[in-house]
């Protein structure tokens, strides 16, 4: 009987701190959709950037996968998280998204070394 009430006991514990952890980051759905760059890169390009509401995402070239990430959103803006552990952080306005590719985490990021994304209108 003792084991049942553990157990009990550590799901009820495992669920409150599921639920929590669901509302420490802010709503992704704001954000889910495709984009396009707007330069392109070394020219390459133009980029896309999926953002899928399950948390995944994947940023191509041509059709090619270059990266799958998952991501969150705090603060107001978008954490893209590698598998490698590398952290990119996306800064969004409106229906453009501003992805740093400096490493460093400031408010805005030069012009050479960020890649604008535009949101492509959903397919119907």
């Amino acid at each position: 009987m003792k084991r049942w009430i553990w157990f009990n006991g550590v799901v009820l514990l495992m669920f409150v701190l599921g639920f929590c952890c669901l509302g420490c980051s802010e709503s992704r759905e704001p954000f889910v959709g495709k984009y396009q760059s707007l330069q392109t890169i070394a020219g390459k390009g133009p980029f896309s950037l999926e953002l899928s509401g399950d948390g995944k995402g994947v940023w191509q070239l041509e059709g090619k996968a270059l990266l799958n990430f998952s991501w969150t959103v705090k603060d107001g803006r978008i954490w893209l998280y590698t598998k490698e552990g590398g952290v990119y952080i996306v800064t969004p306005a409106g229906d453009m998204l501003s992805a740093d590719m400096t490493g460093n985490w400031h408010p805005s990021c030069p012009v050479d070394q960020c890649i604008t994304f535009k949101r492509l209108p959903e397919k119907k």
